[in-house]
């Protein structure tokens, strides 16, 4: 870090903002008092590919970024990727540093630690996996009912409702693939009980597969308690079968304290077997024999968690 001398004994606004935006690698020195810079803040992760063992760019949004970290020989902790090689790395500005990146061989989800004099960690902020990888921007969510979304993420807007969203990007079921999304209680959930935020006729928390065809829900799999994923197809909610996700503690625990960690979760479609399987937190939880008859599309429902880092990813192998 820089220390820069001021004679004045405060800042004003310009200064400040001149700080902020244009100068993110000084540390402001102050007579006696040291004003530490603020932590960097990583966005996401824009990557070339997320296939492992390749070469490419990766841009990096975030804010308090500093050239200093960029500098690979003086500074070679100031940005790490969790089991992958940086090359070198470019300062764009205090909000954005691209990074050229030889990603490894093993699959998984990796962390990113920043340092400009604070260290900051964002875990699992890279995925790297044999696949193509696609994820929605918020021009992309269609026939939107309440949600508040932005890229990848749908919030909830308000409380005691059920909202939805659909994602038109094709499932095709000649291959191999995933659908993943991160759930977490919304704040608005807080005030909800067990009954109101889960039961609610069933409807706590849902994922359709809808037709290409003509946008009807063929496959949905339904979340009709805090410890229960069901799988029904649609036409006559035929019951398909039934997994445990989570354990709880008793009823009367609000819906919030259920989930009050992120949940990643995959629905993997397998065309050989022609099965879905449901992964929670990496694990296994249930295996669903199904045949698709045609291509399908995404909605996503709920009634008291936010999805965010939603995913659909055309596996190779």
């Amino acid at each position: 870090m820089i220390g820069v001398k001021k004679k004045a004994k405060t800042l004003d606004i310009s200064t400040l903002a001149l700080l902020n935006a244009e100068v993110a690698d000084a540390t402001l020195v102050d007579g006696d008092s040291l004003v530490a810079f603020p932590p960097p803040y990583l966005e996401y992760l824009i990557p070339d590919s997320n296939l492992p063992s390749t070469t490419g760019n990766f841009i990096m949004p975030g804010s308090y970024f500093t050239k200093e970290m960029c500098d690979r020989v003086n500074n070679p902790n100031a940005i790490i990727i969790e089991g992958q090689t940086i090359n070198y790395a470019t300062f764009i500005s205090s909000q954005e540093i691209h990074v050229n990146v030889t990603t490894g061989a093993t699959q998984g989800y990796f962390s990113v630690t920043l340092n400009n004099g604070t260290q900051a960690v964002f875990t699992g902020a890279l995925l790297i996996i044999l696949g193509e990888v696609f994820k929605p921007a918020l021009a992309d969510f269609t026939n939107v009912t309440r949600y508040t979304q932005s890229d990848s993420t749908l919030e909830l807007s308000v409380v005691n409702a059920i909202h939805s969203a659909e994602w038109l990007q094709v499932c095709d079921i000649t291959k191999d693939f995933e659908i993943r999304v991160n759930y977490k209680s919304s704040p608005l959930a807080s005030v909800l009980t067990y009954n109101d935020g889960r039961l609610n006729s069933g409807k706590g928390l849902r994922l359709d597969l809808l037709k290409v065809s003509d946008s009807s829900s063929e496959f949905y799999f339904r979340s009709q308690a805090p410890n229960i994923l069901k799988v029904y197809k649609s036409v006559g909610d035929v019951f398909q079968g039934n997994t445990g996700i989570i354990s709880i503690g008793s009823d009367n625990v609000s819906a919030n304290q259920h989930y009050n960690q992120d949940i990643p979760v995959i629905y993997r479609w397998d065309k050989t077997l022609l099965e879905f399987r449901v992964y929670f937190n990496g694990d296994l939880k249930g295996t669903f024999p199904y045949v698709l008859p045609e291509n399908v599309t995404m909605k996503f429902s709920s009634y008291h968690l936010d999805s965010f880092d939603i995913k659909f990813i055309e596996l190779a192998v």
